[in-house]
């Protein structure tokens, strides 16, 4: 079945928000317009469906096996028609390496969604913080990724059929960074979107098939609570010094 659908999107949205102490959340947004989910089921391709959200024909309502994976690694799930948004906490910055390689399965990472690292040199006061960015959008990678967990991944030329034209043209990534502090940003693709003010924090790439990017984005932040914390601590500290001494100085007049 051919159906013209240059005017639709299928679209991915990667956000990656860190926390002060390297902490933070990896948040996965997938949709799909109506008219690309209809095509997919009519060519017989309802697994691929399922990816961008529940329908509302019960044939379709199961998971597709690699959501049923990663809820059980701990990840997320909320699915909607036409959209499945995934996402997970992690404490532990060098967990986030893990969780975008999980996200491709078989496909390398890197492939379309971002491969991303997160290196967090954590002071008693300050962190420095350092997230790495790559991500590869070549058609080849794309079908990697559309395929994966199918028994007989679909070529491009089959995609180019479901669509009517070409499946480059309605597909679609935002990489989304956000960062504390006032990050800087060294990357190959400038960004569609970055800081108004040094406070933003936030930089976006929009994507589309034959692009490329790789970024760094780095910030030094004060761990605000542990600076509380200090600053509490030595206020009693110097309280308690105030009050020896004039105690001190108490005896010694009572003498």
């Amino acid at each position: 079945m051919v159906v013209g659908l240059s005017a639709c999107r299928v679209d991915f949205v990667v956000e990656t928000t860190v926390g002060r102490d390297g902490d933070g959340v990896l948040t996965v947004g997938i949709e799909g317009d109506e008219e690309v989910f209809d095509a997919l089921v009519a060519a017989d391709l309802g697994d691929i469906a399922a990816l961008f959200g529940a329908s509302q024909m019960t044939e379709l309502d199961a998971q597709p096996a690699l959501f049923t994976d990663l809820e059980s690694s701990g990840w997320t799930i909320e699915r909607s028609t036409g959209a499945t948004t995934l996402a997970y906490t992690f404490e532990d910055p060098s967990q986030l390496g893990e969780l975008t390689s999980a996200l491709v399965g078989g496909a390398a990472p890197g492939t379309i969604l971002p491969a991303m690292t997160l290196k967090a040199d954590v002071g008693l006061w300050r962190s420095h913080l350092e997230l790495r960015a790559s991500a590869d959008m070549s058609l080849d990678a794309i079908v990697s990724l559309v395929g994966t967990g199918l028994e007989s991944p679909p070529t491009i030329d089959e995609l180019d059929r479901v669509v009517g034209g070409s499946f480059a043209d309605v597909f679609s990534v935002d990489v989304v960074i956000v960062m504390p502090g006032s990050p800087t940003v060294e990357a190959t693709t400038e960004p569609t979107t970055e800081p108004t003010s040094p406070s933003a924090g936030t930089f976006v790439w929009h994507l589309v098939p034959g692009e490329s990017l790789n970024a760094t984005v780095e910030t030094d932040v004060w761990r605000i609570g542990n600076v509380v914390l200090t600053a509490v601590i030595a206020a009693a500290l110097f309280g308690a010094i105030v009050v020896a001494v004039a105690l001190v100085k108490t005896f010694r007049h009572h003498d």
